[in-house]
Protein backbone atom coordinates (compact mmCIF):
# COMPACT_ATOMS: atom_id res chain seq x y z
CA UNK A 1 0.00 0.00 0.00
CA UNK A 2 1.36 3.35 -0.86
CA UNK A 3 0.79 5.55 2.64
CA UNK A 4 0.94 9.44 2.00
CA UNK A 5 0.65 12.19 4.84
CA UNK A 6 -1.01 15.19 4.57
CA UNK A 7 -0.10 18.51 6.53
CA UNK A 8 -2.26 21.47 5.49
CA UNK A 9 -1.09 21.89 1.84
CA UNK A 10 1.84 19.40 1.54
CA UNK A 11 2.22 15.36 1.30
CA UNK A 12 4.60 13.55 1.97
CA UNK A 13 4.82 9.97 0.95
CA UNK A 14 6.10 7.00 2.76
CA UNK A 15 6.20 3.97 1.16
CA UNK A 16 5.25 3.22 -2.49
CA UNK A 17 3.12 0.29 -3.92
CA UNK A 18 4.76 -1.22 -7.35
CA UNK A 19 2.51 0.00 -10.29
CA UNK A 20 1.29 -1.65 -12.93
CA UNK A 21 -1.63 -1.20 -15.59
CA UNK A 22 -4.72 -3.49 -15.57
CA UNK A 23 -4.73 -4.01 -11.81
CA UNK A 24 -8.77 -3.14 -10.51
CA UNK A 25 -9.19 -2.78 -6.88
CA UNK A 26 -6.25 -4.10 -6.03
CA UNK A 27 -3.78 -1.31 -5.38
CA UNK A 28 -4.69 1.32 -2.57
CA UNK A 29 -3.49 4.83 -1.35
CA UNK A 30 -3.36 5.12 2.86
CA UNK A 31 -3.73 8.88 3.90
CA UNK A 32 -2.85 10.13 7.35
CA UNK A 33 -4.36 13.68 7.79
CA UNK A 34 -2.84 15.85 10.10
CA UNK A 35 -3.08 19.90 10.89
CA UNK A 36 -5.86 21.58 9.33
CA UNK A 37 -7.82 18.59 7.87
CA UNK A 38 -10.60 17.83 10.89
CA UNK A 39 -14.28 17.98 10.10
CA UNK A 40 -13.63 18.39 6.11
CA UNK A 41 -14.88 16.53 3.54
CA UNK A 42 -11.96 14.87 1.72
CA UNK A 43 -11.91 13.89 -1.72
CA UNK A 44 -8.82 12.66 -3.60
CA UNK A 45 -7.79 13.36 -7.37
CA UNK A 46 -6.01 10.69 -9.28
CA UNK A 47 -4.45 11.85 -12.79
CA UNK A 48 -2.47 9.84 -14.89
CA UNK A 49 -1.98 11.57 -17.74
CA UNK A 50 -5.41 12.62 -19.38
CA UNK A 51 -7.31 10.31 -17.10
CA UNK A 52 -8.17 11.65 -14.03
CA UNK A 53 -11.14 10.77 -11.04
CA UNK A 54 -12.24 12.80 -7.73
CA UNK A 55 -12.99 9.92 -5.56
CA UNK A 56 -14.60 11.18 -1.89
CA UNK A 57 -13.08 9.27 0.60
CA UNK A 58 -15.48 7.69 3.64
CA UNK A 59 -12.43 6.06 5.00
CA UNK A 60 -8.74 6.77 5.17
CA UNK A 61 -8.01 4.09 2.93
CA UNK A 62 -8.28 4.67 -1.11
CA UNK A 63 -8.44 2.18 -4.40
CA UNK A 64 -6.58 3.57 -6.84
CA UNK A 65 -9.63 4.35 -9.36
CA UNK A 66 -8.55 1.30 -12.26
CA UNK A 67 -9.53 4.48 -15.13
CA UNK A 68 -5.92 5.93 -14.25
CA UNK A 69 -4.13 2.32 -14.31
CA UNK A 70 -5.22 1.66 -17.42
CA UNK A 71 -2.03 2.27 -19.35
CA UNK A 72 1.69 3.32 -18.49
CA UNK A 73 2.13 6.76 -17.05
CA UNK A 74 2.87 8.69 -14.27
CA UNK A 75 0.31 8.90 -11.71
CA UNK A 76 -0.14 11.72 -9.38
CA UNK A 77 -2.54 12.39 -6.32
CA UNK A 78 -3.94 15.43 -4.64
CA UNK A 79 -6.61 15.96 -2.03
CA UNK A 80 -8.85 18.85 -1.52
CA UNK A 81 -10.89 19.58 2.05
CA UNK A 82 -14.68 21.21 1.90
CA UNK A 83 -16.77 22.10 4.58
CA UNK A 84 -20.23 20.86 4.63
CA UNK A 85 -21.61 23.84 2.68
CA UNK A 86 -19.50 22.54 0.07
CA UNK A 87 -16.86 25.51 0.72
CA UNK A 88 -13.43 24.64 -0.37
CA UNK A 89 -11.40 24.80 3.14
CA UNK A 90 -7.96 23.09 1.52
CA UNK A 91 -6.31 22.04 -2.04
CA UNK A 92 -2.60 20.10 -1.42
CA UNK A 93 0.11 20.35 -3.89
CA UNK A 94 0.33 17.11 -6.89
CA UNK A 95 1.99 14.38 -5.74
CA UNK A 96 3.75 11.68 -7.85
CA UNK A 97 2.66 8.26 -6.37
CA UNK A 98 4.82 6.36 -8.61
CA UNK A 99 4.88 5.63 -12.30
CA UNK A 100 2.30 2.74 -13.59
CA UNK A 101 4.65 0.29 -15.45
CA UNK A 102 2.99 -1.71 -18.51
CA UNK A 103 1.92 -5.03 -17.95
CA UNK A 104 1.43 -7.86 -20.63
CA UNK A 105 -1.83 -8.84 -18.45
CA UNK A 106 -3.52 -5.72 -19.06
CA UNK A 107 -5.92 -7.56 -21.13
CA UNK A 108 -9.74 -6.25 -19.99
CA UNK A 109 -11.13 -4.23 -22.16
CA UNK A 110 -12.82 -0.92 -20.22
CA UNK A 111 -16.01 -1.91 -21.34
CA UNK A 112 -16.03 -4.92 -19.09
CA UNK A 113 -15.11 -2.99 -16.29
CA UNK A 114 -17.57 -0.80 -13.46
CA UNK A 115 -16.52 2.83 -13.66
CA UNK A 116 -14.91 3.89 -10.72
CA UNK A 117 -18.24 6.50 -8.85
CA UNK A 118 -17.15 10.21 -9.12
CA UNK A 119 -16.89 12.19 -6.22
CA UNK A 120 -20.20 14.09 -8.40
CA UNK A 121 -21.71 10.51 -9.25
CA UNK A 122 -21.39 9.67 -5.03
CA UNK A 123 -23.30 13.38 -4.06
CA UNK A 124 -26.03 12.84 -6.59
CA UNK A 125 -26.95 9.25 -5.48
CA UNK A 126 -26.95 10.56 -1.85
CA UNK A 127 -29.29 13.48 -2.60
CA UNK A 128 -31.43 10.80 -4.36
CA UNK A 129 -31.11 8.40 -1.10
CA UNK A 130 -32.39 11.45 0.43
CA UNK A 131 -35.31 11.88 -1.81
CA UNK A 132 -36.56 8.19 -1.19
CA UNK A 133 -36.42 8.72 2.21
CA UNK A 134 -38.42 11.91 2.65
CA UNK A 135 -41.19 9.51 1.09
CA UNK A 136 -40.70 6.75 3.31
CA UNK A 137 -42.13 8.37 7.36
CA UNK A 138 -45.96 8.89 7.57
CA UNK A 139 -47.15 12.65 9.24
CA UNK A 140 -47.51 13.50 12.17
CA UNK A 141 -50.83 14.00 13.85
CA UNK A 142 -51.72 17.47 14.57
CA UNK A 143 -51.05 18.76 17.82
CA UNK A 144 -53.95 20.11 20.40
CA UNK A 145 -54.46 23.67 20.52
CA UNK A 146 -54.39 26.20 23.44
CA UNK A 147 -57.93 25.39 24.28
CA UNK A 148 -58.07 22.26 24.04
CA UNK A 149 -55.41 21.58 26.36
CA UNK A 150 -57.25 24.43 28.87
CA UNK A 151 -60.80 22.17 29.03
CA UNK A 152 -58.15 18.91 29.78
CA UNK A 153 -57.16 20.84 32.76
CA UNK A 154 -60.68 21.79 33.58
CA UNK A 155 -61.72 24.81 31.99
CA UNK A 156 -65.91 24.67 31.32
CA UNK A 157 -66.38 27.64 29.26
CA UNK A 158 -66.83 28.17 25.35
CA UNK A 159 -64.15 28.60 23.06
CA UNK A 160 -65.03 32.44 22.67
CA UNK A 161 -65.16 32.91 26.59
CA UNK A 162 -61.80 31.24 26.87
CA UNK A 163 -60.44 33.82 24.06
CA UNK A 164 -62.41 36.54 26.47
CA UNK A 165 -60.25 35.47 29.94
CA UNK A 166 -56.80 36.00 27.98
CA UNK A 167 -57.59 39.84 27.80
CA UNK A 168 -56.16 41.37 31.34
CA UNK A 169 -58.09 43.73 33.50
CA UNK A 170 -56.93 47.06 32.93
CA UNK A 171 -53.86 48.62 35.22
CA UNK A 172 -53.88 51.09 37.88
CA UNK A 173 -53.70 54.58 36.63
CA UNK A 174 -49.95 55.91 37.31
CA UNK A 175 -49.41 59.17 39.80
CA UNK A 176 -49.68 62.83 38.69
CA UNK A 177 -45.99 63.63 38.13
CA UNK A 178 -44.76 66.78 40.24
CA UNK A 179 -45.78 70.21 39.25
CA UNK A 180 -42.54 71.88 36.86
CA UNK A 181 -40.68 75.03 39.05
CA UNK A 182 -41.01 78.75 37.70
CA UNK A 183 -38.65 80.11 35.67
CA UNK A 184 -36.02 83.22 37.37
CA UNK A 185 -36.90 86.80 36.39
CA UNK A 186 -34.58 88.30 33.71
CA UNK A 187 -32.27 91.01 34.54
CA UNK A 188 -33.47 94.74 34.08
CA UNK A 189 -32.14 96.00 30.78
CA UNK A 190 -30.22 99.49 31.22
CA UNK A 191 -31.60 102.89 30.56
CA UNK A 192 -31.53 104.17 27.02
CA UNK A 193 -30.98 107.81 26.48
CA UNK A 194 -31.75 110.34 23.63
CA UNK A 195 -29.24 110.66 21.27
CA UNK A 196 -28.48 114.56 20.78
CA UNK A 197 -28.40 115.43 17.21
CA UNK A 198 -25.38 117.71 15.89
CA UNK A 199 -26.24 121.57 16.16
CA UNK A 200 -25.03 121.82 12.30
CA UNK A 201 -27.86 119.61 11.09
CA UNK A 202 -30.59 121.28 13.19
CA UNK A 203 -33.81 121.67 11.29
CA UNK A 204 -36.21 124.77 11.36
CA UNK A 205 -38.67 122.57 13.01
CA UNK A 206 -35.99 121.20 15.13
CA UNK A 207 -35.00 125.00 16.45
CA UNK A 208 -38.52 126.03 16.48
CA UNK A 209 -39.17 123.12 19.06
CA UNK A 210 -36.17 123.56 21.42
CA UNK A 211 -36.72 127.70 21.45
CA UNK A 212 -40.59 126.68 22.39
CA UNK A 213 -39.25 124.15 25.19
CA UNK A 214 -36.55 126.95 26.59
CA UNK A 215 -39.36 129.71 26.63
CA UNK A 216 -41.74 127.41 28.44
CA UNK A 217 -39.64 126.92 31.16
CA UNK A 218 -39.44 130.70 31.62
CA UNK A 219 -42.48 132.16 30.33
CA UNK A 220 -46.01 131.36 30.08
CA UNK A 221 -46.16 131.42 26.07
CA UNK A 222 -50.11 132.31 26.50
CA UNK A 223 -49.00 135.40 27.80
CA UNK A 224 -46.46 136.04 25.69
CA UNK A 225 -48.78 138.02 23.23
CA UNK A 226 -50.52 140.13 25.76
Amino acid sequence: MTKISINKTSLQISSRDTLAAGNVNSLSVGFRFLDGWDRLAKTAIFKNGSNSVSVLLDSDICPIPWEVLQEAGELYVSLRGTTSGGELVLCTENALIGNVKPSLAAAIVAEQREATPDVIDTLVDDVEQLKNNSGSGTGGSNGKSAYELAVENGYEGTVTEWLASLKGEDGINGTDGANGINGHDGADGENGYTPVRDVDYWTDADKEYIVNEVLSNFVDVSEVGA
